[in-house]
């Protein structure tokens, strides 16, 4: 966590304080798989610095944005600004590995590839143009890159675990479409589906479905499709409102659901007690036995929201969502 002392802002790991900046940006703390690194940025003396395991990089930046740890902990992926310009490095908290050129606007931050191989983001100047780049960062090699409409797209890349396709969305001819790649095929087909939520796409692990939130009448849906049909769509609901969905290990989908004012948990066709007045998204455990997430017990809904409840943490057994237990 970030703490405060003598006008100077410090992260805390554990019981141990790290540097004091001037500045930490919270929105940039990002913990590596195994839980063992740590980075963030710090700023200082009206400059920014990547501080990896608390120790400060070489240079400094005018800004900086998202920073994102390899699968493997080796490395960075980060959005940095110089000069008036954004640009993406992969950094090894010694140096910069890979620069990209710089453009006027980072949009969607970087990301590995599940195998750690590829770091795909997108730059461009709001406005005009968004272009997404696939780089292999082992060979430091431009893999292919795509020029989209800038239509105020947010969103992330959603990949197969072995990176094999991937899933995104982006705007042509000023329609709002998703992008399917196959990366070993080296195939690329777009659908417009024109009620899709934005920002809610994700790709199973084996990269055989997708699924996403749509909106109907003013209620949500959740569909799920198959990779090689999109428009073939399972739906469920209408509800209320849903939370976007995620992927099991064994392709079971999960999702929170509101209906008559309470949500509760829906785990393939098994759904959860409509204990809670609000609700986050649902994590799996790394073996899909168990799924958690936070949850707010009691209180009541006024124009401020929901106030009054206590946050629980929430787990229950894939199979049984009705059985959970609250700590």
């Amino acid at each position: 966590y970030v703490a405060w002392k003598g006008g100077k802002q410090f992260v805390v790991v554990g019981e141990k304080p790290g540097k004091p900046y001037d500045a930490v940006w919270t929105d940039t703390i990002a913990v590596s798989r195994d839980g063992q690194r740590i980075a963030y940025s710090g700023k200082r003396e009206g400059k920014w610095y990547f501080v990896l395991d608390d120790r400060e990089g070489r240079r400094s930046y005018e800004n900086t944005g998202s920073i994102i740890f390899s699968p493997d902990g080796r490395l960075l992926s980060c959005e940095a600004k110089d000069k008036g310009t954004w640009f993406i490095l992969v950094y090894d908290g010694d140096k910069e590995v890979y620069r990209s050129q710089a453009y006027r606007d980072s949009f969607r931050p970087p990301v590995f590839s599940p195998d750690g191989r590829l770091v795909v983001y997108e730059l461009g100047e709001r406005g005009k143009k968004r272009i997404v780049f696939f780089i292999d960062i082992t060979k430091r090699k431009l893999i292919k890159k795509r020029l989209y409409d800038e239509l105020g797209i947010a969103g992330k890349f959603s990949f197969s675990s072995d990176f094999s396709r991937v899933v995104y969305e982006a705007g042509i001819g000023g329609k709002f479409i998703l992008v399917f790649q196959d990366l070993v095929l080296d195939e690329e087909r777009t659908i417009h589906l024109p009620d899709i939520m934005q920002g809610t796409i994700v790709l199973s692990p084996n990269g055989e479905k997708i699924a996403y939130m749509a909106a109907k009448e003013g209620k949500h849906l959740l569909i799920v499709s198959p990779w090689e049909s999109p428009l073939q769509r399972n739906e469920k609901g209408p509800y209320e409102a849903i939370t976007p969905p995620v992927f099991g290990p064994d392709m079971t989908v999960a999702y929170q659901a509101l209906k008559e004012g309470k949500w509760r948990s829906i785990v393939g066709d098994r759904e959860g007690a409509a204990n809670y007045h609000a609700v986050d998204v649902p994590v799996f455990s790394p073996d899909g036995a168990k799924i958690a997430y936070p949850a707010m017990k009691g209180g009541h809904q006024d124009r401020r929201g929901v106030i009054g409840g206590k946050w629980v943490m929430v787990v229950s057994d894939v199979g049984k969502p009705a059985a959970a237990k609250e700590g």
